[in-house]
């Protein structure tokens, strides 16, 4: 159905589209995404780069959308389905509920290509899906039927019917491969100016997965008509420096290996000395919050995060959030006890704001249940009230504004007395003017998690 995570494999012959899928699927986004993502939601997205839709273009899939009435399906070809960028023959009211992807017949392959800036997780700058069915005439092995689909070159995922009509019937040889890269240069065409630029790799591209496709289908096909019609095997007019062409990628095993050369109390400045957690994070017997188990009866939490930039508290209304079922208590600046304030070095932030909000995502309480997912339902039931506040967003703005940290807050490096060198006559150049110098946080890329025992 629409909704599979995954292809279900055929066996032998008949399932040369559905391992075409399952392979493309190898260098699809990362496990996580693969584990939540659906095919109905990857396919009505309707990206010109999509994967996975030239495979289902030309392995004569069929998409079956439903509406308001369930009794009343309406097929379409997956081939007409994509109408434009990100645009689908879908309605307001339909949805994609199932994917019909036919087995393929003796003789007949179907291969995926995709080319990214990086092997693994990555949007595909040009990728394709292709399919040929041949046939023994007189001896000669022909193309019965074919279809050519590419991503990555248009708005939208597109076949090319001119040079699939200039290949039918042909013989699979080296004249035939000359006359299809050929009729798809014309056809399969780039624009100069075209968006995603890198417009001359990406027209190679479209010739060298075809070049593959050639290789690739006519080794099976020798392999196959051997086994099945010894005395009309095909012989492949492809090169021994070309086979290569048609061999899978496989990645070696990553290995490093780094030398340390240091004796306690000698000079360390430009050493390359390892992290002090480095050996248990790369054993993985560094242990983390997710890798400890619970404790008997304990709680689960969630903040309850400001959704303002710039504004004052009103109100706090946990009404409906404490009436969750589960939902242990709501806890906020009132219920700290001692101060409020924290800080890594100096302790001007509020651990729960109290009055002001100074950006989205400051936090205001926290809410305690006894599932996750019930203390997450519940930090989304409390209604904060805010008033508005106008936006700070220079030194001049703050000083218009009179907005100043307080007395006891204080930061500042000072070197030489700048009024007695201006004095001095010493300064022979001088230059005016404005400097301003944003600040640079840490990235931080990690998440942050805590299990609290209570004495």
């Amino acid at each position: 159905g629409g909704g599979d995570g995954s292809a279900k494999l055929a066996e032998g012959f008949e399932a040369s589209g559905f391992k075409a899928i399952v392979n493309q699927l190898k260098w699809f986004a990362g496990h996580q995404i693969k584990n939540m993502a659906t095919i109905a939601g990857n396919v009505v997205t309707g990206s010109p780069i999509s994967d996975l839709n030239p495979l289902w273009m030309c392995s004569r899939a069929v998409f079956k959308v439903v509406g308001e009435d369930p009794s009343k399906v309406r097929e379409v070809r997956a081939e007409d389905f994509f109408l434009g960028y990100r645009q689908v023959d879908l309605k307001d009211s339909e949805i994609l509920y199932e994917v019909d992807l036919p087995c393929t017949r003796r003789y007949e392959y179907v291969q995926e290509f995709k080319q990214a800036h990086r092997r693994e997780d990555d949007i595909s700058i040009v990728c394709a899906g292709m399919r040929v069915k041949f046939a023994s005439e007189g001896g000669k092995w022909v193309v019965e039927d074919i279809a050519l689909a590419y991503g990555g070159v248009a708005a939208k995922t597109v076949m090319a019917p001119k040079t699939q009509e200039l290949l039918t019937g042909r013989e699979w040889n080296r004249e035939t491969l000359l006359a299809g890269l050929e009729s798809l240069k014309e056809e399969i065409f780039i624009a100069p100016n075209a968006p995603g630029g890198m417009v001359e790799f990406r027209r190679s591209l479209v010739a060298s997965f075809f070049f593959k496709f050639f290789v690739g289908t006519s080794l099976k096909l020798a392999q196959d008509s051997e086994a099945h019609l010894p005395d009309q095997k095909h012989v492949p007019t492809v090169d021994a420096e070309e086979i290569s062409a048609a061999q899978p990628y496989a990645r070696p095993e990553s290995f490093g290996l780094q030398l340390y050369d240091h004796e306690k109390g000698e000079n360390i400045v430009g050493k390359a000395i390892p992290h002090a957690s480095a050996r248990l994070q790369v054993t993985g017997e560094a242990k983390y919050v997710d890798d400890m188990p619970l404790f008997a009866n304990a709680l689960h939490s969630a903040l309850v995060l400001s959704t303002k930039p710039h504004a004052l508290i009103e109100a706090v209304d946990t009404e409906e959030a404490l009436a969750i079922e589960g939902v242990v208590g709501y806890y906020g600046h009132e219920q700290v006890r001692g101060g409020n304030d924290i800080g890594p070095v100096i302790p001007d932030e509020e651990c729960f704001a109290k009055d002001k909000v100074t950006c989205v995502g400051q936090v205001i309480g926290i809410v305690v249940a006894e599932t996750e997912q019930q203390a997450r339902e519940a930090a989304r039931k409390v209604r904060v009230q805010y008033k508005d506040l106008p936006p700070i967003m220079s030194i001049e703005d703050a000083i218009e504004s009179d907005s100043f940290y307080g007395e006891n807050w204080e930061s500042k490096v000072e070197r030489g007395d700048v009024d007695e060198c201006f004095a001095s006559g010493a300064c022979t150049h001088v230059v005016e003017g404005d400097m301003k110098i944003g600040a640079q946080d840490h990235f931080y890329l990690e998440t942050n998690a805590c299990t609290v025992v209570p004495l």
